[in-house]
């Protein structure tokens, strides 16, 4: 499943960097990277967390991830504008000029506020933004706040009143770059019918995200990503290693051995070797386009790595703390079958602590 483009007019350098300061100022974060939450690999040790605490599951998308930035350009001849701002894990900014955002205040439309969230594709070609999350809304910061009041926000307050304008301007919305839905949530102890639920969209996973726990940005050990292993992937930058011919020149013609590198930060280090046949080699040099230090997303099969797509979406592989933490993930390999069978426990844990919220409610009543 292809993912989709970014919709949009792409901000240069000097757009993306205004973009990014107003997110940092409007988050009052210390730098200018991307704020979004990242996920940390399932393992055996993650049904504690379930036992433990409640947690709401969905299905893991297979699409762009995205930020999305709800601002206004003012000027004295048009006054406040509307603008809609995607921004990708690259920091790649657009600005998507053909959509509405409406909201239920005097202005018409959202400012100060920032959405977490994918763009996928369904299957029958149509780009839709999937909600997941809500970091600020009109400039009030929500990262403190727990998941169920940061979704009341989203719901309430962003998704609603645009399915609203939706419905009562049809023809305006049918132009769109996209839709955008809330994506849905339930209890941890529903995985089972999350994960088989049919829908519009190619779904490689679930994603369990802490109820109680506040928005983290970058790693964030209160979200949970589940995979099947054979669906376990991870992101490297590939480095074409050319054969050394005896006087000096390398040997274009063969085909180079392919090294994997993880980030580490500042740089990146060689992690392993990317298996390609003769038949993908051939299809890669008809591309005509640069394949050193692309990022590619591999699965491991027979001991070795495998390629499954290029991730240009990326800017750069997974560091190498999350490769090594993928890799734990796959070695520990908890099955859907296996995670099925703790459903029950983590059922019976979630309505022991529901039943006693309720009796310390009844206690101060």
């Amino acid at each position: 499943m292809s993912v989709p483009s970014l919709p949009g007019v792409l901000a240069p350098k000097e757009g993306v960097r205004e973009i990014m300061v107003e997110i940092a100022q409007l988050l009052k974060a210390p730098n200018l990277n991307f704020p979004g939450a990242q996920p940390v690999s399932f393992t055996h040790s993650s049904v504690n967390d379930l036992l433990r605490e409640d947690f709401l599951v969905c299905e893991k998308s297979d699409g762009l991830r995205c930020l999305m930035l709800l601002s206004e350009f003012v000027s004295a001849e048009t006054g406040s504008e509307e603008r809609v701002y995607l921004i990708t894990r690259k920091k790649e900014v657009s600005w998507v000029q053909n959509i509405h955002i409406a909201a239920s205040n005097p202005r018409g439309f959202h400012v100060g506020t920032l959405l977490d969230g994918e763009l996928i594709l369904t299957k029958d070609g149509k780009v839709r933004f999937l909600a997941f999350d809500i970091l600020a809304h009109e400039g009030k910061i929500l990262l403190d706040r727990n998941l169920e009041k940061r979704l009341g926000y989203l719901d309430e307050l962003v998704c609603k009143p645009f399915v609203r304008f939706c419905q009562q301007e049809p023809q305006a919305a049918a132009n769109f770059d996209f839709k955008i839905y809330m994506k849905a949530m339930s209890q941890s102890y529903r995985l089972d019918s999350v994960i088989r639920q049919e829908r519009e969209h190619h779904s490689d996973g679930l994603i369990f995200t802490s109820v109680q726990a506040p928005y983290i940005c970058g790693t964030n050990k209160h979200i949970l990503k589940w995979k099947p292993a054979d669906e376990n992937s991870l992101d490297f930058a590939i480095r074409l290693d050319f054969k050394e011919l005896d006087n000096g020149e390398f040997d274009y013609n063969s085909k180079p051995k392919f090294t994997l590198l993880a980030w580490t930060g500042p740089s990146e280090q060689d992690y392993g070797t990317l298996s390609v046949s003769d038949e993908l080699w051939e299809k890669w040099k008809s591309l005509n386009e640069c394949l050193n230090y692309r990022i590619v997303e591999v699965v491991r099969e027979d001991g070795e790595y495998k390629f499954m797509r290029f991730r240009d979406d990326k800017e750069h592989g997974n560091h190498i703390n999350v490769v090594k933490e993928v890799e734990k993930s796959i070695a520990d390999d908890i099955g859907l079958e296996e995670l099925e069978t703790y459903i029950p426990q983590i059922r019976e844990k979630w309505y022991e602590r529901a039943n006693a919220k309720r009796g310390v409610k009844r206690k101060h009543e």
